[in-house]
């Protein structure tokens, strides 16, 4: 990717993406990662530079946050996925009444919460649509796996984004209830995904359901037709000397007999509720 910044949040021209000089910006945001941010480790230096990277989720796919802070001037480095992100906390500092790092910070990390807490919100209607839809019988197991997928990294991102926001608290008191937030949005998410386990023993119980529905019903076929097999097996025996081959209504009362055990059998099984 190139090394050139792509977006700058100044005090007096707030979100610029052309034409901006570095020298007046307070927030400056690259589109590449530096070693640093993809080793994922946070930094503390005696010369004030802070070094911080998190996983945030764009998609189903994680990517890595870097972000600098250089005595009043904030850097962040990102894939460009992560740029409207980056575009919108910019314009929201245009309305902050005392602009520094910490509210910067504070701005940026708002927003992402806010993102996570939309896909949590989305997460939790998708699933009370596919419970509801379970029971009527429809299948999704591809879609709940999907869900709980997706459910799980961002899970993972807002657990990285604790342990970022616990450390940056320690500078910055402002980030403290930020911090707050995002362990209650993290307790939230693992209920959700708990919903999705539960979702998934759901479905598995009512497909087992169906299932032995299933299974009851041939096993009552067969358990009919086997008396009438019986019988067939007897009469279809080629023997020389069978007197009931030889008498008229034989045939008829044969058959006769193998309808009443039918009729008999299905009668049972009904009042059994097997059928």
């Amino acid at each position: 990717m190139e090394k050139k910044p792509v977006m700058c949040f100044s005090k007096n021209k707030g979100l610029e993406e052309k034409g901006f000089k570095l020298s007046e910006c307070m927030w400056i945001h690259y589109n590449y990662l530096p070693e640093w941010a993809l080793s994922r480790q946070p930094l503390y230096r005696v010369t004030g530079l802070i070094q911080a990277s998190l996983k945030t989720v764009v998609g189903l796919e994680y990517r890595v946050l870097g972000i600098e802070i250089m005595g009043e001037q904030l850097i962040t480095y990102s894939h460009p996925s992560l740029n409207p992100l980056i575009r919108e906390a910019m314009e929201d500092s245009s309305t902050l009444k005392e602009v520094n790092v910490g509210s910067l910070l504070k701005v940026l990390f708002e927003e992402m919460l806010v993102d996570y807490h939309d896909r949590l919100a989305l997460f939790d209607s998708q699933i009370e649509k596919i419970v509801q839809d379970i029971m009527v019988g429809e299948r999704y197991s591809r879609k709940l796996y999907r869900i709980y997928n997706a459910a799980s990294k961002n899970h993972r991102g807002v657990h990285d984004l604790i342990y970022v926001l616990s450390r940056l608290s320690r500078v910055y008191e402002e980030l403290s209830r930020l911090r707050d937030e995002a362990v209650s949005l993290e307790n939230m998410y693992s209920t959700t995904i708990d919903r999705i386990m539960q979702a998934f023993s759901l479905y598995y119980t009512v497909i087992g359901e169906k299932t032995n529905r299933v299974v009851t019903k041939l096993t009552v076929i067969s358990a009919i037709f086997l008396p009438l097999t019986l019988i067939a097996g007897i009469y279809g025996m080629n023997f020389k000397y069978m007197p009931e081959l030889d008498n008229p209504i034989s045939y008829p009362l044969t058959l006769l007999i193998m309808i009443l055990i039918a009729v008999t059998e299905l009668i049972y099984f009904k009042r059994r509720k097997w059928l």
